[in-house]
């Protein structure tokens, strides 16, 4: 987050919520900018982020444009609802 707060100037954020993704701790925060990435105007989105093993990073992000456009908080949190994280075994050689 402070790295895209650097990126982005504009940045504003709102306190982050814990929640638990995959059976993993997470941390869902909510964002609005003037312009993200090579999107013109006013952006709002959520970020979530997890560390589901050490040497992993799961992140997520969801935008719309023009913020009032944002009305997919149900489908948020079905995607969210449906993530699952397995153990990654290395190939048998």
């Amino acid at each position: 987050l402070t790295s895209l707060k650097q990126e982005t100037p504009d940045l504003t954020t709102e306190p982050p919520q814990d929640l638990t993704l995959g059976g993993q701790p997470a941390r869902m925060v909510y964002f609005e900018s003037n312009g993200f990435s090579d999107l013109d105007g006013t952006v709002a989105g959520h970020m979530v982020m997890t560390v589901p093993a050490p040497g992993q990073v799961f992140l997520l992000m969801a935008l719309a444009t023009p913020p009032d456009s944002w009305q997919w908080d149900a489908h948020l949190q079905a995607v969210l609802a449906s993530v699952r994280f397995v153990d990654i075994v290395p190939p048998i050689e």
